[in-house]
Protein backbone atom coordinates (compact mmCIF):
# COMPACT_ATOMS: atom_id res chain seq x y z
CA UNK A 1 0.00 0.00 0.00
CA UNK A 2 1.17 3.49 -0.80
CA UNK A 3 0.45 6.63 1.24
CA UNK A 4 1.09 10.22 0.15
CA UNK A 5 2.29 9.49 -3.38
CA UNK A 6 0.98 11.36 -6.42
CA UNK A 7 -0.32 9.08 -9.13
CA UNK A 8 2.34 9.53 -11.79
CA UNK A 9 3.58 6.36 -13.43
CA UNK A 10 7.31 6.95 -12.90
CA UNK A 11 6.75 7.55 -9.20
CA UNK A 12 4.41 4.61 -8.86
CA UNK A 13 6.89 2.33 -10.63
CA UNK A 14 9.74 3.32 -8.34
CA UNK A 15 7.70 3.08 -5.16
CA UNK A 16 6.11 -0.24 -6.17
CA UNK A 17 9.60 -1.60 -6.78
CA UNK A 18 10.57 -0.48 -3.29
CA UNK A 19 7.58 -2.23 -1.72
CA UNK A 20 8.31 -5.43 -3.60
CA UNK A 21 12.02 -5.59 -2.89
CA UNK A 22 12.22 -3.57 0.35
CA UNK A 23 15.96 -2.98 0.18
CA UNK A 24 17.96 0.23 0.59
CA UNK A 25 18.73 0.56 -3.12
CA UNK A 26 15.03 0.40 -4.03
CA UNK A 27 14.20 3.05 -1.45
CA UNK A 28 16.96 5.25 -2.90
CA UNK A 29 15.49 4.76 -6.37
CA UNK A 30 12.05 5.72 -5.05
CA UNK A 31 13.46 8.92 -3.49
CA UNK A 32 15.19 9.80 -6.78
CA UNK A 33 12.04 9.21 -8.79
CA UNK A 34 9.97 11.29 -6.40
CA UNK A 35 12.50 14.13 -6.36
CA UNK A 36 12.56 14.18 -10.17
CA UNK A 37 8.79 14.59 -10.43
CA UNK A 38 7.66 18.10 -11.43
CA UNK A 39 4.94 17.83 -8.77
CA UNK A 40 7.40 17.27 -5.92
CA UNK A 41 9.19 20.25 -4.41
CA UNK A 42 11.17 18.19 -1.92
CA UNK A 43 11.17 14.71 -0.46
CA UNK A 44 11.20 14.85 3.32
CA UNK A 45 11.23 11.14 4.06
CA UNK A 46 10.73 7.74 2.47
CA UNK A 47 10.72 4.86 4.91
CA UNK A 48 9.48 1.33 5.02
CA UNK A 49 7.46 -0.28 7.74
CA UNK A 50 6.76 -3.97 7.26
CA UNK A 51 4.97 -4.17 3.90
CA UNK A 52 4.37 -0.41 3.52
CA UNK A 53 6.42 2.46 2.18
CA UNK A 54 5.66 5.82 3.78
CA UNK A 55 6.38 8.99 1.83
CA UNK A 56 6.51 12.47 3.29
CA UNK A 57 7.06 15.16 0.67
CA UNK A 58 6.24 18.75 -0.10
CA UNK A 59 4.23 18.93 -3.31
CA UNK A 60 3.99 21.90 -5.63
CA UNK A 61 0.55 23.47 -5.74
CA UNK A 62 -0.71 25.20 -8.88
CA UNK A 63 -1.40 28.90 -8.37
CA UNK A 64 -2.17 29.98 -11.95
CA UNK A 65 -2.78 28.81 -15.51
CA UNK A 66 -0.49 30.53 -18.01
CA UNK A 67 -1.52 31.02 -21.63
CA UNK A 68 0.88 29.86 -24.35
CA UNK A 69 0.50 29.11 -28.05
CA UNK A 70 -0.40 25.47 -27.41
CA UNK A 71 -2.85 26.07 -24.55
CA UNK A 72 -2.65 26.79 -20.82
CA UNK A 73 0.02 25.43 -18.50
CA UNK A 74 -0.05 25.30 -14.70
CA UNK A 75 2.62 27.01 -12.60
CA UNK A 76 3.29 27.09 -8.88
CA UNK A 77 3.94 30.24 -6.83
CA UNK A 78 7.60 30.32 -7.90
CA UNK A 79 6.83 29.94 -11.59
CA UNK A 80 7.73 26.25 -11.84
CA UNK A 81 5.84 24.68 -14.73
CA UNK A 82 3.73 21.72 -13.70
CA UNK A 83 2.58 18.87 -15.97
CA UNK A 84 -0.55 19.21 -18.04
CA UNK A 85 -1.91 21.21 -20.93
CA UNK A 86 -5.39 22.71 -20.86
CA UNK A 87 -7.66 24.04 -23.57
CA UNK A 88 -8.93 27.61 -22.98
CA UNK A 89 -12.49 26.43 -22.33
CA UNK A 90 -11.30 24.13 -19.51
CA UNK A 91 -9.32 26.78 -17.61
CA UNK A 92 -12.31 28.27 -15.71
CA UNK A 93 -13.07 24.80 -14.34
CA UNK A 94 -9.61 24.67 -12.75
CA UNK A 95 -10.55 27.45 -10.35
CA UNK A 96 -7.19 29.16 -10.86
CA UNK A 97 -6.37 32.66 -12.06
CA UNK A 98 -5.13 32.94 -15.66
CA UNK A 99 -2.07 34.85 -16.78
CA UNK A 100 -2.01 35.98 -20.40
CA UNK A 101 0.56 37.85 -22.46
CA UNK A 102 3.70 36.09 -21.24
CA UNK A 103 6.43 36.62 -23.84
CA UNK A 104 8.55 33.50 -23.35
CA UNK A 105 7.58 30.00 -24.44
CA UNK A 106 6.80 27.48 -21.73
CA UNK A 107 9.74 25.50 -20.37
CA UNK A 108 9.64 21.76 -19.78
CA UNK A 109 7.65 20.50 -16.81
CA UNK A 110 9.56 20.96 -13.59
CA UNK A 111 11.53 23.96 -14.86
CA UNK A 112 11.04 27.57 -13.90
CA UNK A 113 9.25 29.70 -16.49
CA UNK A 114 11.61 32.59 -17.34
CA UNK A 115 10.63 36.22 -17.56
CA UNK A 116 9.85 39.22 -15.43
CA UNK A 117 6.37 39.36 -16.98
CA UNK A 118 5.30 36.03 -15.51
CA UNK A 119 6.85 36.94 -12.16
CA UNK A 120 4.89 40.22 -12.18
CA UNK A 121 1.63 38.34 -12.80
CA UNK A 122 2.40 35.81 -10.07
CA UNK A 123 3.33 38.59 -7.66
CA UNK A 124 -0.02 40.30 -8.22
CA UNK A 125 -1.89 37.00 -7.80
CA UNK A 126 -0.11 36.37 -4.50
CA UNK A 127 -0.96 39.91 -3.40
CA UNK A 128 -4.71 39.64 -4.02
CA UNK A 129 -5.32 35.88 -3.80
CA UNK A 130 -7.36 36.23 -0.59
CA UNK A 131 -9.49 39.14 -1.81
CA UNK A 132 -13.21 38.51 -2.36
CA UNK A 133 -13.07 40.04 -5.86
CA UNK A 134 -10.47 37.60 -7.21
CA UNK A 135 -13.17 35.45 -8.85
CA UNK A 136 -14.21 38.49 -10.96
CA UNK A 137 -10.83 38.60 -12.67
CA UNK A 138 -10.82 36.54 -15.85
CA UNK A 139 -7.12 37.09 -16.62
CA UNK A 140 -4.03 38.87 -15.41
CA UNK A 141 -2.58 40.46 -18.57
CA UNK A 142 1.19 41.04 -18.50
CA UNK A 143 1.65 41.94 -22.18
CA UNK A 144 1.55 45.75 -21.97
CA UNK A 145 4.67 47.92 -21.58
CA UNK A 146 5.12 51.63 -20.96
CA UNK A 147 7.39 53.90 -23.05
CA UNK A 148 10.39 52.76 -20.96
CA UNK A 149 9.64 49.06 -21.48
CA UNK A 150 8.32 48.46 -17.95
CA UNK A 151 5.55 45.91 -17.46
CA UNK A 152 2.08 47.37 -17.00
CA UNK A 153 -0.40 44.96 -15.44
CA UNK A 154 -4.02 44.82 -16.49
CA UNK A 155 -6.83 42.85 -14.89
CA UNK A 156 -9.35 41.58 -17.42
CA UNK A 157 -12.90 41.20 -16.09
CA UNK A 158 -16.26 40.40 -17.69
CA UNK A 159 -17.14 44.11 -17.56
CA UNK A 160 -13.86 45.54 -18.85
CA UNK A 161 -10.28 46.25 -17.87
CA UNK A 162 -8.71 47.42 -14.65
CA UNK A 163 -5.31 48.95 -15.33
CA UNK A 164 -3.36 48.00 -12.24
CA UNK A 165 -0.18 49.82 -13.17
CA UNK A 166 3.50 49.02 -13.04
CA UNK A 167 4.63 45.63 -11.80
Amino acid sequence: RLHGVVSQSEIEDAVIQATEILDQQSLSLAVSALAASPWVDSVQEVRRSHDEVHVRAIYRQPIAAVAARDGFHLVDERGMRLPGLYLPELVPKLGLPSIVGVASAPPRSGERWPGADLEAGLSLIRLIQDQPYLHQIRAFDVSDRDERGRIRLTLRTAKGLVRWGLA
